[in-house]
């Protein structure tokens, strides 16, 4: 059901408005499926792709709770990086913008985590909040993620330049 997931989770970037939607859906379909398989220890790795399964078909109820489960679950640190990121995203839809913000700094402020520290931190809530006009929190972030994403040093410090000058 994971694999299937991902499967059609890789069809929410095409560029039909309904082929995105309806894999959204089915996506999540399939995640809370592996999710009701699989064991307790199991789960924890399976709420990221249900929460951004949930966020992609736009089903914000469920992306909150999934979310707000991998943070109370005292999980890894991508799980709070992931679900502070989809909180954020979820805060931007209901225009609270400084829950936004939080959410962005609470994203940034973990220790690192395989994945985080080789593929680099998830950058949509931070966009999200620069086209608000909040380039202070974005660079802050930029800086708290430094501490992680030793491979992506360059490109933060160019950002930080092109955020700087309103780029």
């Amino acid at each position: 059901a994971t694999a299937l997931g991902n499967l059609y989770q890789l069809n929410t970037r095409a560029r039909s408005l309904k082929v995105a939607n309806d894999s959204a859906k089915k996506a999540l379909e399939q995640f809370e499926l592996a999710y009701n398989l699989s064991s307790s220890y199991a789960k924890v790795h399976v709420l990221q792709y249900l929460a951004k399964a949930a966020y992609a078909a736009k089903d914000f109820t469920k992306a909150k709770k999934y979310s707000e489960e991998m943070l109370s679950g005292g999980g890894s640190a991508l799980n709070v990086h992931v679900g502070n990121i989809i909180l954020g995203l979820i805060a931007i839809a209901d225009k609270d913008v400084e829950e936004a913000k939080s959410r962005l700094l609470q994203a940034g402020k973990i220790p690192g985590s395989p994945n985080l520290n080789a593929s680099g931190p998830n950058m949509s809530l931070a966009k999200s909040l620069l086209q608000q006009g909040e380039k202070e929190v974005v660079l802050e972030y930029f800086d708290l993620c430094s501490k992680f994403w030793n491979l992506g040093k360059k490109s933060l410090e160019s950002w930080s330049v092109q955020v700087k000058d309103g780029q």
